[in-house]
């Protein structure tokens, strides 16, 4: 009796542990379809913003067709696919389909969807229970192509010729329509070397303006030093003489105020500053800001946007010879042949950037776009004010300079919103071939 009793109780523990170590194997192939849920929508997401940043890029080059665009953009969301085993899986098996839509009959699309099929999880342990595989739901995702939102890389580009120590922050505006929430990040231009990505920023909601010569006008400046301002311990402020101000309003011209490494407070439009002349307080220290009407002069301009590939061009044209970085130098060499010898000698002496915004056109180059959405953003700090006039100045725009590179975020839209627009039917298997192989 006591054997058999042994053996019962050796065998009901053996089930036990069998049915714990089965529960435990079941769960697992649970958590794997789980898994398998989160990463197909990783991959829509990966691949909903390749086809929309492709597909703008494309037709931002003006080479291709709607037709011919849509097709780059598919092949380019194969290839990111295909780089991974589960997306591999999915484009080979036919689980994934693109469908464009054009909401109001102009044959270009306004959105774009990923479909992703139903798919099978093959189970493991599952089977001891007879249940092979688990089924994935279809699911889709997708992107309004007229809202662009964009993430974007503020980068250290370059000084070609200025004197002053600009300062750059970025910063929101406020429901009244006031600069508010101001952060530096540049405060002295001989810390940084080309390509330092200063901050990343979101936009619109964040914009970004400088202080001319601001490094050097507050704290104790010598020497190209100065060690009471520094990114980590500098506070900055917006100021504003009625505290209640509403900037829809015309006008309204902010003020810094800035905090130093060792206390030391004063604002940039401090009255009663008897160490800087008038001259200095109108045209050194003052805040720029991408919003224009916030400038103290007048809703003036002191930043435009250059394309990136394009800005070799704005070196050629506005700066005279001696001061052209190699790329305006090779790019001067690769037109020289086409030019006659008052052509030559014209874009070897500096201009203004009217000048620039008139050869321009006069030689239907369009400066101001990039495919890549790479833009340099350059300034003018009006280094030399004269007068009451603030342009009576050198206008050149090559006081500072930072990349503006901007990352598409696509803007969601939902699938049943957009289900009844009309469906774009596109061609392009051999085109498809040639551009997924290059």
């Amino acid at each position: 009796m006591m054997k058999k009793a042994f053996i019962d109780q050796l065998f009901l523990g053996f089930l036990l542990l069998t049915g714990i170590v089965v529960f435990i194997a079941t769960v697992n192939d649970e958590k794997m379809a789980r898994d398998k849920i989160y990463d197909i929508d990783t991959l829509k997401t990966n691949t909903i913003k390749a086809l929309a940043i492709t597909y703008r890029r494309e037709i931002q080059k003006g080479t291709v067709s709607e037709n011919d665009a849509m097709c780059i953009a598919q092949n380019m969301a194969n290839s990111i696919l295909n780089n991974s085993k589960l997306g591999s899986e999915l484009v080979g098996s036919g689980a994934v389909s693109y469908t464009w839509r054009d909401s109001d009959g102009d044959g270009r699309p306004n959105s774009v969807t990923v479909n992703v099929g139903n798919y099978t999880q093959d189970n493991f342990w599952y089977k001891f229970l007879g249940k092979d595989t688990f089924t994935l739901p279809a699911s889709d995702q997708s992107a309004d192509l007229d809202v662009m939102n964009y993430d974007v890389d503020i980068i250290f580009r370059d000084v070609i010729n200025a004197g002053y120590y600009n300062m750059l922050g970025t910063y929101e505006l406020d429901s009244n329509g006031c600069p508010t929430n101001p952060e530096l990040v540049l405060v002295d231009k001989n810390a940084h070397q080309i390509g330092d990505l200063l901050t990343r920023i979101e936009t619109p909601k964040r914009r970004v303006f400088f202080i001319a010569d601001g490094y050097q006008r507050f704290g104790q400046f010598s020497d190209g030093d100065n060690p009471t301002i520094s990114l980590e311990n500098t506070g900055i402020d917006f100021v504003y003489e009625d505290p209640d101000t509403n900037c829809t309003d015309d006008g309204v011209y902010p003020a810094v105020e800035i905090t130093t490494d060792d206390g030391q407070v004063e604002r940039s439009d401090d009255p009663e500053d008897s160490t800087t002349s008038d001259w200095a307080r109108q045209s050194r220290a003052n805040v720029y800001f991408q919003d224009d009407q916030f400038n103290f002069d007048g809703e003036t301009t002191h930043m435009n946007e250059i394309g990136e590939e394009k800005y070799k061009i704005f070196v050629m044209f506005i700066e005279d010879v001696d001061h052209w970085t190699q790329e305006a130098e090779d790019y001067y060499d690769s037109i020289k042949d086409d030019l006659s010898r008052r052509e030559r000698n014209f874009l070897k002496d500096s201009h203004t950037y009217d000048e620039l915004e008139d050869y321009a056109q006069y030689a239907d180059i369009d400066i101001h776009s990039d495919p890549d959405d790479n833009y340099v953003y350059v300034s003018e700090d009006l280094s030399n004010y004269s007068g009451y006039d603030p342009w009576d100045t050198d206008r050149d725009f090559t006081d500072m300079s930072f990349n503006m590179k901007k990352i598409l975020i696509p803007e969601p839209i939902d699938t049943a919103d957009i289900i009844n627009d009309d469906e774009i039917v596109l061609s392009c298997p051999l085109l498809s071939f040639r551009y997924y192989n290059e």
